[in-house]
């Protein structure tokens, strides 16, 4: 079977300052537009939230639901980036 270019199957791209940021990310020692990067990509390249998840063709209904599987991830990193309302915010942590 091919795959094509656009199957939610292939690898998220990424550039070498995206990889980066998220290595930082991983080891708490990102910047804030370390952060702000790691999370696009996520949301954008990896997750592909946005874009249309029907797949036609002969794999088409394993795709589609494998691309909304990704986006269902994008769409709950979105909620939480942007606030869930009713959710009491925890106060900092002294020390």
């Amino acid at each position: 079977m091919k795959i094509d270019k656009h199957s939610p199957l292939l690898p998220a791209p990424y550039t070498a300052a995206e990889s980066y940021a998220i290595k930082m990310l991983a080891r708490g020692e990102a910047t804030p537009a370390q952060q702000r990067l790691a999370l696009d990509w996520m949301i954008h390249k990896l997750c592909r939230t946005y874009d249309e998840p029907f797949r036609p063709g002969a794999d088409g209904a394993r795709e589609t639901d494998y691309a909304l599987g990704k986006a269902h991830v994008g769409r709950q990193l979105v909620k939480h980036a942007n606030g869930v309302p009713g959710l009491e915010t925890p106060k900092p942590q002294a020390g």
